[in-house]
This record gives C-alpha cells, sequence and structure tokens, in this order.
C-alpha cells in the first residue's frame, strides 16, 4: 500500500481511504473481507465511507488480512481524528472572533 505520501501531506485521510485501496490491491471484496475478519460488512462500508472509527480490535483484524500493521491503522486513525478535531476548534475559534467583532461594533 502506498500511503507515505498521504501520511505526510498537511491534508489527512479517513482510514476507510486506505482499507479501500488496500481491498483493490488484495483484489478482495468487501464480503471476502467481512469473512476473513469477521468484521460485519456494515461496519466495513462504514469504515470505506468514512462514517466509521478503526478500532483496536478491527485494527488487529485488518492486520491479519491486509498485512498492514494494526499500530498504523490505528495511526490513521489518531490523526485523522486529530486534523477533524483541529478544523472544529478553528471553526469555533473564528465564530467567537466573528460575534466578538459583531459584539465590539455595536457597542
Amino acid at each position: 500500500m502506498n500511503i507515505t505520501n498521504k501520511i505526510t501531506s498537511t491534508e489527512f485521510f479517513h482510514p476507510g481511504e486506505y482499507l479501500e485501496e488496500g481491498l483493490e490491491e488484495k483484489q478482495m471484496t468487501v464480503e471476502e473481507c467481512a469473512k476473513q475478519t469477521q468484521i460485519p460488512e456494515q461496519v466495513i462500508r462504514d469504515i470505506i465511507a468514512g462514517d466509521a472509527s478503526v478500532t483496536a480490535d478491527i485494527a488487529l483484524a485488518l492486520e491479519d488480512t491486509l498485512g498492514m500493521q494494526a499500530s498504523m491503522w490505528i495511526k490513521l486513525q489518531h490523526a485523522y481524528d486529530d486534523y477533524i478535531l483541529s478544523n472544529k476548534r478553528t471553526s469555533y475559534i473564528d465564530r467567537l472572533v466573528n460575534f466578538s467583532r459583531r459584539a465590539a461594533a455595536v457597542l
């Protein structure tokens, strides 16, 4: 899996994108992955869609099936979560600054 460029960029991707790439490289369907990992198909689909997170248990199952270390899956999830949190924090701070400016203009 060629993920080095994505990890070092300033934009982070949900681990589901890497999961989708890994399945394509192994020429494996979601159904086959679910059967091998014993992860429900819908959970795998949700991860690929970016609607579910990679947990430690899922990371271990994916390691055995796709060959990418569980710690890497966890790091990808953590980096993505930090990226989302940072964007939320920035958005919140921007709203506070705008509110302060509007309040100052009224006073």
